[in-house]
Protein backbone atom coordinates (compact mmCIF):
# COMPACT_ATOMS: atom_id res chain seq x y z
CA UNK A 1 0.00 0.00 0.00
CA UNK A 2 1.51 3.08 -0.67
CA UNK A 3 1.54 6.55 1.05
CA UNK A 4 -0.48 9.70 0.50
CA UNK A 5 0.47 12.27 -1.78
CA UNK A 6 1.01 15.60 -0.09
CA UNK A 7 -2.17 16.45 -2.26
CA UNK A 8 -3.59 13.90 -0.27
CA UNK A 9 -2.90 15.14 3.20
CA UNK A 10 -3.76 18.30 2.28
CA UNK A 11 -7.41 16.97 1.19
CA UNK A 12 -7.19 15.02 4.53
CA UNK A 13 -6.61 18.36 6.77
CA UNK A 14 -9.08 19.75 5.27
CA UNK A 15 -11.59 17.03 6.90
CA UNK A 16 -12.68 15.68 3.06
CA UNK A 17 -14.95 12.41 3.01
CA UNK A 18 -12.78 8.91 3.34
CA UNK A 19 -14.36 5.94 1.19
CA UNK A 20 -13.06 2.77 0.07
CA UNK A 21 -15.02 0.17 -1.38
CA UNK A 22 -13.71 -3.46 -2.22
CA UNK A 23 -13.44 -6.40 -1.13
CA UNK A 24 -12.99 -7.72 2.71
CA UNK A 25 -8.94 -8.01 2.45
CA UNK A 26 -9.74 -4.50 0.17
CA UNK A 27 -11.86 -2.78 2.87
CA UNK A 28 -9.86 -3.98 6.29
CA UNK A 29 -6.46 -2.41 4.71
CA UNK A 30 -7.77 0.71 4.43
CA UNK A 31 -9.52 0.69 7.85
CA UNK A 32 -5.65 -0.29 9.33
CA UNK A 33 -3.97 2.52 7.26
CA UNK A 34 -6.86 5.05 9.28
CA UNK A 35 -6.53 3.69 12.07
CA UNK A 36 -2.38 3.94 12.17
CA UNK A 37 -2.09 7.27 10.71
CA UNK A 38 -3.43 9.83 13.17
CA UNK A 39 -3.18 12.41 10.12
CA UNK A 40 -6.07 10.34 8.64
CA UNK A 41 -8.12 9.42 11.74
CA UNK A 42 -8.20 12.74 13.95
CA UNK A 43 -9.51 14.86 10.94
CA UNK A 44 -11.87 12.45 9.28
CA UNK A 45 -15.61 13.86 9.35
CA UNK A 46 -16.96 11.16 6.59
CA UNK A 47 -16.51 7.72 6.74
CA UNK A 48 -17.84 5.62 3.36
CA UNK A 49 -16.95 1.90 3.79
CA UNK A 50 -18.49 -0.16 1.63
CA UNK A 51 -17.99 -4.21 1.46
CA UNK A 52 -18.54 -5.51 -2.20
CA UNK A 53 -20.03 -8.68 -2.42
CA UNK A 54 -20.47 -8.43 -5.69
CA UNK A 55 -18.73 -10.03 -8.54
CA UNK A 56 -18.53 -10.25 -12.17
CA UNK A 57 -19.18 -13.79 -13.68
CA UNK A 58 -20.17 -12.30 -17.53
CA UNK A 59 -21.12 -9.44 -18.75
CA UNK A 60 -24.77 -8.12 -17.51
CA UNK A 61 -24.44 -11.24 -14.97
CA UNK A 62 -23.38 -11.39 -11.09
CA UNK A 63 -23.66 -13.10 -8.30
CA UNK A 64 -23.15 -12.33 -4.46
CA UNK A 65 -19.94 -13.38 -2.48
CA UNK A 66 -20.24 -14.37 0.98
CA UNK A 67 -18.82 -12.37 4.06
CA UNK A 68 -16.90 -14.28 5.67
CA UNK A 69 -15.16 -12.01 8.55
CA UNK A 70 -16.32 -9.38 10.86
CA UNK A 71 -15.24 -6.08 9.28
CA UNK A 72 -17.08 -4.46 12.71
CA UNK A 73 -14.11 -5.38 14.23
CA UNK A 74 -12.00 -3.19 12.84
CA UNK A 75 -14.31 -0.25 11.99
CA UNK A 76 -15.10 0.19 16.00
CA UNK A 77 -11.57 1.18 17.29
CA UNK A 78 -11.76 3.50 13.72
CA UNK A 79 -14.83 5.24 15.05
CA UNK A 80 -13.33 5.73 18.54
CA UNK A 81 -9.87 7.64 16.59
CA UNK A 82 -12.15 10.01 14.84
CA UNK A 83 -13.61 12.86 16.70
CA UNK A 84 -14.63 15.16 14.22
CA UNK A 85 -16.23 12.06 12.20
CA UNK A 86 -19.84 13.40 11.81
CA UNK A 87 -20.72 11.20 8.78
CA UNK A 88 -20.71 7.65 8.68
CA UNK A 89 -21.92 5.21 5.71
CA UNK A 90 -21.44 1.08 5.67
CA UNK A 91 -22.69 -1.05 3.32
CA UNK A 92 -23.03 -4.90 3.41
CA UNK A 93 -21.54 -5.58 6.99
CA UNK A 94 -23.66 -8.95 7.12
CA UNK A 95 -21.37 -10.39 9.98
CA UNK A 96 -20.77 -9.31 13.50
CA UNK A 97 -19.09 -11.90 15.92
CA UNK A 98 -20.17 -12.10 19.25
CA UNK A 99 -17.80 -10.38 21.12
CA UNK A 100 -17.75 -7.49 18.84
CA UNK A 101 -21.65 -7.52 19.19
CA UNK A 102 -21.04 -7.13 22.84
CA UNK A 103 -18.39 -4.01 22.13
CA UNK A 104 -21.25 -2.27 20.07
CA UNK A 105 -23.65 -2.79 22.58
CA UNK A 106 -21.59 -0.40 25.00
CA UNK A 107 -20.25 1.99 22.69
CA UNK A 108 -21.63 5.67 22.15
CA UNK A 109 -20.22 8.09 19.11
CA UNK A 110 -21.76 11.34 20.61
CA UNK A 111 -20.23 13.06 17.25
CA UNK A 112 -22.50 10.55 14.78
CA UNK A 113 -24.92 13.41 13.05
CA UNK A 114 -25.51 11.54 10.22
CA UNK A 115 -25.86 7.35 9.50
CA UNK A 116 -26.27 5.41 5.99
CA UNK A 117 -27.09 2.02 6.52
CA UNK A 118 -26.96 -0.27 3.91
CA UNK A 119 -27.38 -3.99 4.37
CA UNK A 120 -25.82 -4.04 7.83
CA UNK A 121 -26.53 -6.39 10.47
CA UNK A 122 -26.99 -5.84 13.16
CA UNK A 123 -28.21 -1.92 12.78
CA UNK A 124 -30.62 -1.46 15.69
CA UNK A 125 -27.37 -1.67 17.51
CA UNK A 126 -25.70 0.68 15.74
CA UNK A 127 -28.63 3.57 15.29
CA UNK A 128 -28.01 3.27 19.45
CA UNK A 129 -24.36 3.77 19.24
CA UNK A 130 -25.55 7.34 17.58
CA UNK A 131 -27.11 9.56 20.37
CA UNK A 132 -26.86 12.27 18.99
CA UNK A 133 -28.04 11.08 15.33
CA UNK A 134 -29.79 14.02 13.50
CA UNK A 135 -29.94 12.19 10.05
CA UNK A 136 -30.61 8.59 9.32
CA UNK A 137 -30.59 6.48 5.89
CA UNK A 138 -31.93 2.78 5.94
CA UNK A 139 -32.21 -0.28 4.29
CA UNK A 140 -36.29 -1.27 4.71
CA UNK A 141 -36.63 -3.84 5.82
CA UNK A 142 -33.70 -4.69 7.42
CA UNK A 143 -32.85 -8.16 9.33
CA UNK A 144 -34.65 -7.60 12.58
CA UNK A 145 -37.14 -5.27 10.97
CA UNK A 146 -39.12 -5.02 14.30
CA UNK A 147 -35.86 -4.33 16.77
CA UNK A 148 -34.39 -1.50 13.65
CA UNK A 149 -37.49 0.03 13.56
CA UNK A 150 -38.10 0.32 17.27
CA UNK A 151 -35.09 1.76 17.90
CA UNK A 152 -36.07 4.71 15.10
CA UNK A 153 -38.93 5.64 16.48
CA UNK A 154 -37.92 6.03 19.80
CA UNK A 155 -34.54 7.53 19.20
CA UNK A 156 -34.94 11.35 19.90
CA UNK A 157 -32.92 13.22 17.80
CA UNK A 158 -33.62 11.60 14.54
CA UNK A 159 -35.11 14.51 12.28
CA UNK A 160 -34.26 13.34 9.04
CA UNK A 161 -35.10 9.72 7.81
CA UNK A 162 -34.70 7.71 4.76
CA UNK A 163 -35.99 4.36 4.10
CA UNK A 164 -35.00 2.23 0.83
CA UNK A 165 -36.86 -0.26 -0.27
CA UNK A 166 -36.10 -2.43 -3.72
CA UNK A 167 -39.86 -2.90 -4.19
CA UNK A 168 -42.46 -0.12 -2.24
CA UNK A 169 -45.39 -2.20 -1.58
CA UNK A 170 -48.66 -0.89 0.33
CA UNK A 171 -47.91 -2.84 2.92
CA UNK A 172 -44.61 -1.90 3.25
CA UNK A 173 -46.16 1.62 3.14
CA UNK A 174 -48.37 1.05 5.78
CA UNK A 175 -45.71 -0.42 8.04
CA UNK A 176 -43.05 1.64 7.79
CA UNK A 177 -44.81 4.97 8.26
CA UNK A 178 -46.26 3.26 11.82
CA UNK A 179 -42.47 4.04 12.96
CA UNK A 180 -42.26 7.65 12.10
CA UNK A 181 -42.41 9.64 15.36
CA UNK A 182 -42.88 13.11 15.62
CA UNK A 183 -39.77 14.37 15.57
CA UNK A 184 -39.21 13.23 12.32
CA UNK A 185 -39.41 16.32 9.91
CA UNK A 186 -37.85 15.24 6.69
CA UNK A 187 -38.87 11.82 5.02
CA UNK A 188 -37.99 10.32 2.01
CA UNK A 189 -38.87 6.81 0.55
CA UNK A 190 -36.40 5.81 -1.75
CA UNK A 191 -35.74 2.79 -3.99
CA UNK A 192 -38.83 1.70 -6.31
CA UNK A 193 -42.32 1.23 -6.18
CA UNK A 194 -44.55 -1.82 -6.71
CA UNK A 195 -47.78 -0.12 -6.15
CA UNK A 196 -49.26 3.60 -7.30
CA UNK A 197 -48.22 6.51 -4.86
CA UNK A 198 -51.55 7.54 -4.28
CA UNK A 199 -53.12 3.72 -3.44
CA UNK A 200 -49.88 3.21 -1.57
CA UNK A 201 -48.43 5.69 0.56
CA UNK A 202 -51.09 8.26 0.63
CA UNK A 203 -53.24 5.71 2.44
CA UNK A 204 -50.38 5.09 4.90
CA UNK A 205 -50.00 9.35 5.65
CA UNK A 206 -53.49 9.56 6.77
CA UNK A 207 -53.19 6.63 9.58
CA UNK A 208 -50.30 9.02 11.87
CA UNK A 209 -51.91 10.30 14.79
CA UNK A 210 -49.21 13.30 14.77
CA UNK A 211 -47.06 14.48 12.60
CA UNK A 212 -44.40 17.06 12.25
CA UNK A 213 -43.48 16.32 8.66
CA UNK A 214 -42.42 19.42 6.89
CA UNK A 215 -40.72 17.89 3.56
CA UNK A 216 -41.29 14.45 2.08
CA UNK A 217 -39.28 12.80 -0.77
CA UNK A 218 -40.96 10.07 -2.87
CA UNK A 219 -39.07 7.99 -5.59
CA UNK A 220 -41.42 7.48 -8.62
CA UNK A 221 -38.89 4.42 -10.22
CA UNK A 222 -41.18 1.73 -11.09
CA UNK A 223 -40.29 -1.78 -9.79
CA UNK A 224 -39.86 -3.93 -12.89
CA UNK A 225 -38.96 -8.02 -12.97
CA UNK A 226 -35.21 -7.53 -13.45
CA UNK A 227 -34.57 -11.73 -13.54
CA UNK A 228 -37.31 -11.83 -16.29
CA UNK A 229 -34.91 -9.43 -18.75
CA UNK A 230 -31.75 -10.87 -17.64
CA UNK A 231 -32.93 -14.81 -18.64
CA UNK A 232 -34.30 -12.61 -22.50
CA UNK A 233 -31.03 -10.51 -23.20
CA UNK A 234 -27.57 -10.81 -22.74
CA UNK A 235 -26.34 -7.46 -24.35
CA UNK A 236 -27.14 -3.80 -24.27
CA UNK A 237 -30.83 -4.64 -25.51
CA UNK A 238 -31.07 -5.90 -21.72
CA UNK A 239 -30.90 -2.12 -20.41
CA UNK A 240 -33.24 -0.45 -23.42
CA UNK A 241 -35.80 -3.29 -22.33
CA UNK A 242 -35.65 -2.03 -18.99
CA UNK A 243 -36.15 1.42 -19.72
CA UNK A 244 -38.91 0.75 -22.15
CA UNK A 245 -40.87 -0.71 -19.14
CA UNK A 246 -40.38 1.37 -16.72
CA UNK A 247 -41.70 3.99 -19.57
CA UNK A 248 -44.90 1.92 -19.67
CA UNK A 249 -45.34 0.91 -16.35
CA UNK A 250 -48.56 0.98 -14.83
CA UNK A 251 -47.43 2.50 -11.44
CA UNK A 252 -46.53 5.68 -13.20
CA UNK A 253 -48.61 8.76 -12.04
CA UNK A 254 -49.24 12.53 -13.17
CA UNK A 255 -46.81 14.36 -10.76
CA UNK A 256 -49.56 17.47 -9.83
CA UNK A 257 -52.42 14.13 -8.74
CA UNK A 258 -49.84 12.81 -6.72
CA UNK A 259 -48.46 15.65 -4.82
CA UNK A 260 -52.06 17.27 -4.41
CA UNK A 261 -53.02 13.80 -2.66
CA UNK A 262 -49.99 13.49 -0.52
CA UNK A 263 -50.40 16.99 0.54
CA UNK A 264 -54.00 16.12 1.83
CA UNK A 265 -53.40 13.08 3.59
CA UNK A 266 -50.65 15.82 5.87
CA UNK A 267 -51.80 18.77 6.56
CA UNK A 268 -47.88 19.36 8.06
CA UNK A 269 -46.46 18.79 4.81
CA UNK A 270 -44.82 22.12 3.09
CA UNK A 271 -42.72 20.69 0.43
CA UNK A 272 -42.44 17.43 -1.72
CA UNK A 273 -39.90 15.86 -3.96
CA UNK A 274 -41.15 13.33 -6.40
CA UNK A 275 -37.88 11.78 -6.99
CA UNK A 276 -36.65 9.96 -10.57
CA UNK A 277 -33.06 8.18 -10.54
CA UNK A 278 -31.23 7.16 -13.47
CA UNK A 279 -28.05 6.18 -13.34
CA UNK A 280 -26.20 9.43 -12.10
CA UNK A 281 -28.92 11.94 -12.68
CA UNK A 282 -32.30 12.76 -10.51
CA UNK A 283 -34.48 13.98 -11.77
CA UNK A 284 -36.79 16.07 -9.18
CA UNK A 285 -40.68 17.62 -9.17
CA UNK A 286 -41.08 20.02 -6.53
CA UNK A 287 -43.96 21.41 -5.52
CA UNK A 288 -45.05 23.65 -2.50
CA UNK A 289 -47.88 24.46 -0.32
CA UNK A 290 -47.65 28.25 0.31
CA UNK A 291 -51.16 30.39 2.17
CA UNK A 292 -53.17 26.86 1.62
CA UNK A 293 -51.86 26.96 -2.59
CA UNK A 294 -49.78 24.24 -4.12
CA UNK A 295 -47.21 25.71 -6.75
CA UNK A 296 -44.81 23.62 -8.69
CA UNK A 297 -41.66 25.50 -7.99
CA UNK A 298 -39.03 23.50 -10.30
CA UNK A 299 -38.13 20.11 -12.21
CA UNK A 300 -34.52 20.40 -12.75
CA UNK A 301 -32.58 17.26 -13.33
CA UNK A 302 -29.40 16.99 -10.53
CA UNK A 303 -26.39 15.71 -10.64
CA UNK A 304 -25.55 13.30 -8.11
CA UNK A 305 -24.98 9.67 -7.24
CA UNK A 306 -27.84 7.87 -5.19
CA UNK A 307 -25.23 7.72 -2.06
CA UNK A 308 -25.07 11.50 -1.84
CA UNK A 309 -28.51 12.21 -1.69
CA UNK A 310 -30.01 12.12 1.51
CA UNK A 311 -27.14 13.75 3.24
CA UNK A 312 -26.44 16.30 0.24
CA UNK A 313 -30.43 17.24 1.05
CA UNK A 314 -30.14 17.57 4.50
CA UNK A 315 -26.40 18.56 5.75
CA UNK A 316 -26.48 22.08 4.05
CA UNK A 317 -26.63 21.14 -0.03
CA UNK A 318 -22.70 21.09 -0.64
CA UNK A 319 -20.70 19.10 -2.71
CA UNK A 320 -17.74 17.39 -0.96
CA UNK A 321 -14.80 16.14 -2.93
CA UNK A 322 -13.80 12.26 -2.08
CA UNK A 323 -10.75 10.43 -1.77
CA UNK A 324 -9.77 6.93 -2.07
CA UNK A 325 -8.25 4.90 -0.07
CA UNK A 326 -5.96 3.21 0.00
CA UNK A 327 -4.42 5.45 -2.25
CA UNK A 328 -3.41 4.25 -5.44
Amino acid sequence: MEPMSSEDKTRHENGTIKMLKGGEDYLGAGLRQILKDPQISTVTKCLSAYLDLIEEESEFKWKEIENTSDVFKLLLPVLRQAPQLVELRICDFKRIDPVTKLDLRKSKFDNIKALKLQDVAEAALVISACPKLETLSCTYPTVNVKATMDTILAHPTIVNLELHCKAWTVEQFSKATEYVSSTIEHLSFAGEIKTTITGGLVPALKTLETSNLKKLEVTTNPWVNYKYYEKRWVDDRYLDAIDLAKERSKFNENGMKVTTALFAACESLQTINLAHHHEFKTTKYTVRRDDGKIKVTSEDDVQMPEEYKVFQTYLGDRWRPVVWLPHE
